[in-house]
């Protein structure tokens, strides 16, 4: 029916040293959610970083939300470090990476 199922927000960093990508924001809304449809934005970007060179992929979840963590675990993501206070709420983060291998 045309409605937005999803979207993933990234941007290309360059630290000078190396080239990664952060994704900023993944969103499924929950009707859609267990179809495959995170997984595919994620694929897309990882893709899209690759072409541009990155070498990673970062992005930083909730230390609450086990299910995104499970979630990124599965497509390859690790966790790197955590963050205090990340949230404006004042919750703490885990950084999570994965690597290319090219």
């Amino acid at each position: 029916n045309g409605a937005v199922a999803g979207f993933v927000v990234g941007a290309l960093e360059d630290t000078g040293e190396n080239i990664y990508g952060h994704i900023c924001n993944l969103a499924v809304l929950p009707r859609f959610r267990h179809h495959g449809i995170g997984r595919l934005l994620v694929t897309r970007a990882e893709h899209q970083f690759a072409i541009e060179l990155a070498t990673a992929v970062q992005l930083e979840v909730r230390v609450s939300n086990t299910a995104a963590q499970k979630f990124y675990h599965r497509l390859g993501y690790q966790n790197v470090f955590g963050i205090d206070s990340y949230y404006a709420n004042g919750e703490d983060a885990f950084v999570m990476m994965k690597w290319f291998r090219f």
